[in-house]
């Protein structure tokens, strides 16, 4: 079983990724294309809820800065995201912290006048 503490080593390389997420414009650049293909399709999000399943390292001391970006990314107020951290209880290839996922939900509200069809 792994250490549930991840070594200091350890957390400086996942502050340095977490810090690299908010910066660089890599990561970003997927968002964006998303919020940009939303728009140009007739829609604007209203809300996004993320989750991020890790086994390690611990998101909580990154967690409102990662929320604070995705808001800022996507246009929308910091309120409309929610951002929580699950682990992987030991299973499988997150429990093995071999990967980390995420899985999230949009609510989309059109942006057409009321009457006119959507294709």
């Amino acid at each position: 079983m792994a250490d549930a503490n991840p070594s200091p080593r350890v957390q400086a390389a996942v502050d340095t990724h977490c810090h690299l997420f908010l910066l660089e414009e890599e990561a970003p650049q997927a968002v964006r294309a998303a919020r940009d293909a939303v728009a140009q399709s007739g829609w604007r999000i209203v809300n996004i809820d993320c989750i991020v399943f890790a086994q390690r390292p611990r998101l909580a001391p990154h967690q409102e800065a990662i929320r604070q970006r995705l808001a800022a990314m996507l246009g929308v107020r910091p309120d409309s995201v929610g951002l929580k951290a699950k682990t992987g209880e030991q299973v499988g290839a997150i429990g093995r912290e071999e990967i980390i996922a995420a899985q999230c939900v949009v609510l989309l509200e059109s942006r057409r006048p009321e009457g006119e069809l959507q294709t």
